[in-house]
């Protein structure tokens, strides 16, 4: 049997060796140096909002901060005197590079009070408080729902998760999906941390009240009592719309059709009551019917109807006529997923079950190194098979980090408690 003794080593170095391969100089539109998405050629040019935080968070975590502060200063470059900020830039297209209504996933508080914890800044953080506050403001105030709530307001594929499955089947526009005010509310507790920190008190105390009331408005109306689970509120049915309907579920049937990977947000981010937080975690992130896999974590529920393993996910009913496929979320084994969960995991009381993701998530990881020398996109939930694309880093970054927290513990934690 593999112990993380074993399987560490290997891990770690990969990771290492990725690290090298993919920090680039500026090009073209991307106007200060950045991190590709893969060690190929292949996304050269090209910078992604939530794949550049997430391996940038991983370069935080050996201290090493600059990475972070070339991602501020990306997205701060096209930022309109409105607050918005694309959410792709093109090296050799420019800003807005997928459709210029693609806003930025909403990570840049967070990135800026996870650099102010590696780097010590305060000067820096300073000048970013005022123009990140106008982005989290422009979200807030540019993409509402009913109860206080925001929404992707465009394509599944505006929340990273490509063809999230309700977002997939039910027009956008009707959906208010979990993780996005999960990741607002961490933006919210961001922003005050560094108010806090830059002597902004009054400040700091607005947005962490904002913040408390976007939690509750979550708990409240994202939460399903019947199922025991965080899901999308569906303004059409007036209801979080997880199960086909209760009639149906009743009978077995579609029960957890829509239980989606877009609810762990919510966990990762400590959005979650206590008593929410260890309700999902206990009956669905650790069970194997569900999004439990022996190789990590699954983004759409096991026992969901829809779920796939195909290589590439179809584009949603009203995505871009041009998009003719997606990466495969409604299924897969996904790295980030487990980063999300490992960390909701150990907030709400399960540290074994933490350890042992982690360790699945090492084994999966050397699995795919036996198979193709390198890292893809995902992988099969059941059998561990490596899916998509080929040399992906990105958010495969985090791989070797969650081993740490177990047991060594960080010397610049990536996931600092706002």
């Amino acid at each position: 049997m593999s112990t993380p003794s074993d399987l560490y080593p290997r891990v770690h170095a990969h990771v290492q060796e990725m690290m090298e391969k993919i920090a680039a100089p500026a090009q073209g539109a991307i106007r200060h140096p950045y991190l590709t998405i893969t060690t190929s050629n292949y996304y050269k040019g090209l910078l992604f909002c939530w794949d550049n935080y997430f391996s940038a968070l991983r370069f935080a975590a050996d201290g090493v901060s600059c990475h972070l502060r070339n991602f501020l200063d990306n997205m701060h470059e096209y930022q309109r005197s409105d607050g918005f900020i694309p959410n792709a830039i093109l090296a050799d297209g420019g800003p807005g590079y997928f459709e210029p209504d693609f806003l930025c996933q909403p990570f840049l508080a967070q990135a800026a009070a996870q650099l102010l914890e590696v780097s010590g800044d305060l000067e820096a953080a300073a000048k970013d408080f005022g123009w990140i506050r106008r982005f989290v403001d422009y979200w807030l105030k540019s993409r509402t729902a009913p109860f206080g709530l925001c929404r992707w307001d465009g394509p599944a594929y505006y929340s990273g998760i490509d063809n999230e499955i309700l977002a997939s089947i039910l027009h956008p526009s009707s959906i208010i999906a979990p993780d996005v005010n999960a990741y607002l509310y961490a933006e919210l507790r961001a922003l005050a941390f560094i108010a806090e920190r830059i002597n902004e008190d009054s400040a700091a105390e607005e947005l962490r009240q904002r913040a408390d009331e976007l939690r509750e408005s979550i708990n409240r109306h994202l939460w399903s009592d019947e199922i025991g689970a965080f899901g999308a509120y569906n303004t059409s049915r007036g209801s979080v719309h997880i199960s086909f309907g209760s009639k149906n579920q009743r009978k077995g049937f579609g029960a957890f059709a829509y239980l989606s990977s877009s609810a762990l947000p919510v966990l990762y981010t400590g959005a979650a009551t206590q008593e929410h937080g260890e309700t999902m975690c206990r009956q669905y992130v650790i069970a194997p019917e569900h999004f439990r896999s022996p190789f990590g974590i699954r983004s759409l529920s096991r026992s969901s109807e829809y779920c796939n393993y195909a290589v590439l996910g179809n584009p949603g009913r009203f995505d871009e006529y041009s998009r003719q496929c997606n990466s495969n979320w409604q299924g897969p084994v996904w790295i980030p997923l487990g980063w999300m969960a490992f960390h909701g995991l150990l907030k709400y009381g399960m540290r074994d079950e933490a350890a042992s993701l982690s360790l699945d998530i090492m084994k999966s990881i050397c699995n795919c190194l036996d198979i193709m020398g390198s890292l893809p996109e995902n992988v099969d939930g059941d059998s561990g098979k490596p899916l998509y694309a080929s040399h992906y880093a990105s958010w495969n970054l985090m791989g070797d980090l969650m081993e740490r927290y177990i047991h060594s513990g960080l010397g610049h934690a990536p996931q600092i408690q706002f």
